[in-house]
């Protein structure tokens, strides 16, 4: 009879542990889960950022460099201006296409178009 009684008991410890186990992994595979859903999360909110970061550099900011070059070329076109201003304008448009195309390859290389 102790016999039984022992093995019942070993049987009951046994299928305690296996439940336990099992609750335990469970518990494990949510925690991944969740960890999983959070990283996702993070990074679409990262992609989006950058989007509008992106957008927003080449919008406003080569926007407004595109503007200072329509009003740089229209000084240069002006029959009245002396040839050093006309210089000055070729030196300043210069310039400013070298930083409009600056700003194009940032914004380029925060959100490539894909």
């Amino acid at each position: 009879m102790n016999v039984f009684l022992a093995i019942a008991i070993v049987g009951f410890v046994l299928i305690y542990k296996r439940r336990l186990l099992k609750q335990q992994m469970k518990l494990q595979e949510q925690k991944i889960i969740h960890q999983q859903q959070l990283l996702q999360s993070a990074i679409k909110i990262q992609h989006e950022e950058r989007k509008h970061f992106a957008a927003d550099l080449h919008d406003e900011i080569g926007g407004g460099i595109s503007n200072i070059l329509l009003s740089v070329e229209s000084i240069k076109k002006e029959q009245a201006a002396p040839p050093e201003i006309i210089s000055k304008s070729q030196h300043i448009r210069d310039q400013l296409n070298h930083l409009l195309q600056k700003v194009r390859e940032i914004s380029y290389n925060i959100m490539p178009p894909t």
